[in-house]
């Protein structure tokens, strides 16, 4: 490769989980310069690493790319998304990006590893809600941010207990959907995921016939001996798994399926994206979206003074107009709206008196003996007559 003139060249080197950016300016007439290019000749990228367009250079833009196009081809569908992330507390900005251009309408974060010493203001963004369920700062937890334009609520009554999920009602073409986000530790057995995971679905199909479970489950779905409990829940429920290629690339480790999207209506989704980002150590971004659109929600009614025709002559004249008197500082218009407060609290005033005195009267009359003997009985039983 011969340089014929001095430039700046940015070499990109895309890893899995990391990017390294090394920038190498030279000077052809630098005869150590042109000696070191010789030798790292071999190490150099090959072009296709260059960036070629000024979106290429937007890390965000170019990672959800596929899910963007999607956004734009079926605006008004219903997206989710799920992603372990391994600790959140660094790498929400990275997140925050994808939903500030409301890309996604429900994204599960798994391994958040929080407790209650992060506040929800540091992950929380504009036009969402947060939802959290934190296990503890050194591992596990799950959080879910949905979009507010969407009529939703979560349903606690239907998270399990034993493993970590977050449940959420939606309406999809005037149908209930629940989507559940799902993280089972690897240290939770077979059995135990088996039979905890098997009373949270029959809880969720008596009142649900539509619903999808997103998750990593840490059950390789590649290799039958090792997903078997899941494979198991899978037919008795007949659900579909949608996911089809590896979602985990851990170091000096066959690659794995373990972030997985169920249901029992495949017909329903389409869509299906499974990609890296970098985001998290070695786990994939998997989505899905819903056919069927989102119910429009009623806009509010902002009112406001308009400007637009506002002549400020025409109103210091009529300003001038008004006749307003000072004394001692306080113009007649406040002195009017004193009086008229005044006489409002002495009307309430005089009405409580009257009701208290009715009060005591019965009191008095028809159990002074009562009264006498548990004097503290008084002023409840005025209350009371008084509400």
């Amino acid at each position: 490769m011969l340089f014929t003139s001095a430039k700046d060249y940015t070499w990109r080197i895309h890893g899995f989980g990391y990017r390294m950016m090394s920038i190498l300016t030279f000077n052809k007439s630098n005869p150590d310069t042109a000696a070191q290019l010789k030798e790292e000749k071999s190490n150099a990228p090959s072009q296709s690493y260059l960036p070629s367009s000024p979106e290429e250079t937007s890390d965000v833009n170019t990672v959800f790319s596929h899910l963007r196009n999607v956004r734009k081809l079926h605006p008004r569908n219903f997206i989710t998304a799920y992603l372990n992330i391994n600790s959140i507390r660094y790498k929400f900005d990275e997140i925050k990006e994808i939903l500030n251009d409301k890309i996604v309408d429900l994204l599960f974060i798994a391994e958040t590893k929080l407790d209650v010493s992060f506040n929800d203001s540091l992950f929380e963004s504009e036009g969402y809600k947060l939802y959290r369920r934190d296990r503890n700062a050194s591992g596990g937890g799950i959080l879910s941010i949905i979009s507010s334009d969407i009529p939703s609520s979560r349903k606690i009554n239907l998270e399990c207990e034993t493993i970590e999920n977050i449940s959420h009602e939606v309406y999809i073409n005037d149908k209930k959907w629940l989507i559940m986000g799902m993280y089972k530790p690897p240290s939770m057995t077979g059995n135990t995921f088996s039979e905890s995971f098997s009373k949270n679905l029959d809880k969720i199909t008596v009142k649900y016939d539509n619903y999808i479970v997103l998750g990593d489950l840490n059950f390789d779905m590649l290799i039958s001996d090792k997903c078997q409990p899941l494979s198991d829940i899978c037919d008795i429920f007949d659900l579909d798994q949608l996911v089809k290629e590896p979602t985990c690339f851990k170091k000096d480790c066959r690659p794995s399926l373990v972030d997985v999207i169920l249901t029992k209506k495949k017909s329903s989704c389409f869509k299906t994206l499974n990609f890296p980002t970098g985001i998290s150590d070695c786990h994939n971004f998997i989505s899905t979206t819903v056919k069927g659109q989102l119910p429009q929600q009623q806009n509010e009614k902002i009112i406001y003074r308009s400007y637009k025709n506002f002549d400020i002559e025409n109103f210091n004249n009529d300003i001038a107009k008004i006749k307003i008197e000072i004394v001692d500082g306080v113009t007649t218009a406040e002195q009017e709206t004193v009086k008229t407060e005044q006489t409002k609290l002495e009307d309430e005033d005089e009405d409580v008196l009257i009701r208290f005195d009715t009060c005591c009267r019965y009191i008095h009359t028809n159990d002074v003996e009562e009264t006498k003997r548990k004097g503290t009985w008084t002023v409840p039983v005025c209350l009371q007559l008084l509400r």
